[in-house]
């Protein structure tokens, strides 16, 4: 497959946020830059096919959501398809979907999902015309109700989508809940590694990926609860067992070398690195339990300063 040759003519500065931006594809890792990875705001620049740039509107284009993509052509079934970002231009209302670059801020991707739950209804029905799915729908489904109580006709009534369009994009509920959990632990594992990957200490990089973890009370209880309704599943199914496997593994690892560096720099005691990044996610995932468990008016801070003390005593030199 032929690529487009780079120019760094190509490079513009966003209508939004005023950022420079690369359109480097070794820096984006896509072909055609659409989008800032700042702001994740667009400029209507395509008519009929992306990189076209035939569109005489030019206007921005506010990022409403995500969806994800069928194919080189069609909007996807969960695990075969691509996370995509949804724009709207703020002129025509032109509706697009363009891929999520490398570089894109991932508490910005986290915003506009966030953002999307509380879209008006106009907006929404110009989304349902164009036949998009929201994957806020499902999420808040999934979240509020879990994965057995969920139906996908709840799900057709939060999206406003006909059932026959939803089970366009997915097979199942299954299928669903999948794309939602995919997107989930995706978004995590690119925001631990932006902490693992640094200038800051071992130990500053520890307690800046406990911060994360349990950085929001609300949006921590909403992935856990989503994660726990998995653990059933990844019981069952290959493709659930793989996909918590492959988390898990890249969280123990992450934490493996951070250790490994902590000691080598003498801020944390002589253990094994394996041992301690085990220990860790132990840590995290059964005072979050504790956490949803326990009475709602305790908050999550103070599950997490107590997971950071243990930790502490574990890994700090006397």
């Amino acid at each position: 497959m032929k690529h487009k040759a780079f120019n760094w003519k190509d490079d513009f500065r966003c209508l939004h946020c005023g950022y420079h931006v690369s359109a480097n594809p070794i820096v984006s890792g896509v072909v055609t830059r659409n989008h800032c990875p700042y702001c994740l705001w667009s400029r209507h620049l395509d008519l009929l096919a992306a990189g076209d740039r035939l569109s005489v509107c030019k206007a921005p284009m506010q990022p409403l959501g995500l969806t994800v993509k069928k194919s080189h052509k069609k909007y996807s079934r969960a695990g075969s398809g691509e996370l995509m970002v949804v724009h709207a231009c703020t002129d025509c209302g032109n509706v697009a979907i363009n891929r999520i670059a490398a570089d894109d801020d991932v508490a910005m991707l986290l915003e506009v999902f966030e953002g999307s739950l509380e879209l008006d209804r106009q907006i929404r029905s110009g989304l349902v015309q164009a036949g998009i799915l929201l994957l806020d729908a499902a999420e808040a489904c999934f979240s509020r109700d879990g994965f057995h109580r969920t139906t996908m006709q709840s799900i057709c009534r939060e999206s406003g989508l006909s059932p026959g369009a939803v089970y366009h994009y997915f097979h199942s509920k299954e299928d669903l809940f999948f794309a939602v959990l995919e997107w989930l632990l995706n978004e995590l594992t690119r925001s631990l590694d932006q902490i693992a990957s640094s200038q800051e200490s071992p130990r500053e990089r520890l307690a800046a990926e406990l911060e994360l973890l349990f950085h929001s009370a609300e949006v921590n209880r909403k992935l856990y609860l989503v994660l726990f309704d998995f653990v059933t599943l990844g019981a069952r199914s290959d493709r659930f067992r793989q996909l918590f496997h492959d988390f898990f593994l890249s969280c123990r690892k992450r934490d493996a070398q951070i250790i490994s560096e902590g000691i080598k720099l003498q801020e944390f005691r002589r253990v094994r690195p394996q041992d301690a990044a085990a220990t860790i996610r132990a840590l995290v995932d059964g005072y979050c339990l504790q956490w949803l468990m326990d009475s709602s008016t305790v908050p999550v801070e103070v599950f997490r300063d107590r997971c950071g003390a243990v930790l502490g005593a574990y890994l700090l030199r006397g």
